[in-house]
């Protein structure tokens, strides 16, 4: 949207009347120049750079594989220098009573290829003791130190009574040091709530009904690493491709597209990667072209507007050529506008 406005915005700079002079022409071509680097660098490419995958990876190291892989871990780690990963690191629900050597190893490994890692606890919508959640957040740092990264809160409450809840448990995280604080309550909250988490999961819902789950307008306002979308059910690759694009254009920073559901025979609904996990991972890579390739798109973008703009002056100053000129053969009369 704010592309689309600046470019009209541009275009109807370079289409405006011939007769003002080279002056006003150089002076909306700066203007075009303007914009470029605007779009280039501005809040367009901010968000560009921002898409990344929010594992829920509730599966051992090992386990929870696909792609005829039996280790999700190992392929998350394998992925990491492809597409920026978080991964959620849920043990037993919150941590476990000791720290487990296996986990320690693939979270080492994971986040030495370039990945990060969140803790899980669950507050249950404010209805958990906030300091049995301050005591689960430290024992977590107490068991891995140096290789939790934040937390995600699940079960988030969206009621405002709650609100000071959430206050003070990312306060608590915050003191403690630079950790992210991904909540996710799961569906739209309200604004305020940003006063309680780096990142919401405002999304989490099966794919059918993903297309209607359109976000309020101040998601907008906010940059895309604020919002978190998940989506289960989506059996395809070609379906979690276009849900990924929806998320992108619906400005979520952080997304998770599976193919698992769940059922009354099976609850857990993240113990595996998603069947067309290297399509995810390529296709949110995708979602992230480099800066300069935005720069260049932009710059192009202004000198296809101002080549149109000296075609469309040719033909009218040969006009006004021929009316004072009537002998000059057409040929040098379009040579000699045109090259002036």
């Amino acid at each position: 949207m704010w592309i689309e406005q600046a470019s009209r915005e541009s275009g109807s700079r370079i289409s405006s009347p011939v007769g003002r002079g080279r002056r006003p022409f150089v002076r909306r071509a700066a203007a075009g120049l303007a914009l470029a680097v605007v779009v280039a660098f501005g809040p367009t490419a901010s968000r560009a750079g921002d898409m990344r995958l929010l594992v829920p990876a509730y599966f051992d190291p090992g386990t929870g594989g696909t792609e005829g892989q039996t280790d999700g871990w190992a392929q998350m780690t394998a992925s990491a220098g492809k597409v920026g990963i978080t991964a959620i690191f849920n043990p037993v629900g919150g941590p476990d009573t000791s720290a487990d050597p296996s986990y320690a190893a693939a979270l080492a490994g994971f986040e030495s290829a370039g990945g990060t890692v969140v803790a899980y606890i669950d507050t249950l919508y404010g209805a958990a003791p906030v300091g049995a959640m301050e005591a689960q957040i430290e024992t977590y740092l107490s068991q891995y130190p140096g290789l939790i990264d934040g937390f995600f809160v699940d079960e988030m409450s969206v009621s405002a009574a709650a609100l000071p809840y959430y206050q003070q448990l990312y306060g608590f995280v915050r003191a403690l040091g630079p950790y992210q604080v991904i909540g996710n309550p799961g569906t739209t909250t309200g604004q305020t709530y940003l006063a309680a988490a780096d990142t919401l999961t405002t999304v989490e819902v099966n794919a059918a009904t993903y297309p209607a789950t359109a976000p309020p307008s101040w998601v907008y306002v906010h940059p895309a690493p604020t919002f978190s979308n998940i989506v289960s059910g989506e059996t395809s690759a070609a379906g979690m491709a276009a849900d990924v694009a929806l998320a992108y254009v619906r400005n979520v920073g952080y997304v998770y597209i599976t193919d698992q559901v769940m059922t009354a025979s099976d609850g857990d609904l993240y113990d595996r990667l998603p069947s067309y996990w290297s399509e995810e991972v390529a296709t949110v890579a995708a979602q992230t072209p480099e800066p300069g390739s935005i720069a260049l798109t932009a710059i192009g973008f202004l000198a296809m507007a101002g080549a149109t703009r000296l075609a469309r002056l040719s033909p009218r100053r040969a006009r006004a050529g021929a009316a004072t000129r009537p002998c000059a053969p057409r040929l040098l009369r379009d040579s000699a506008w045109t090259g002036s």
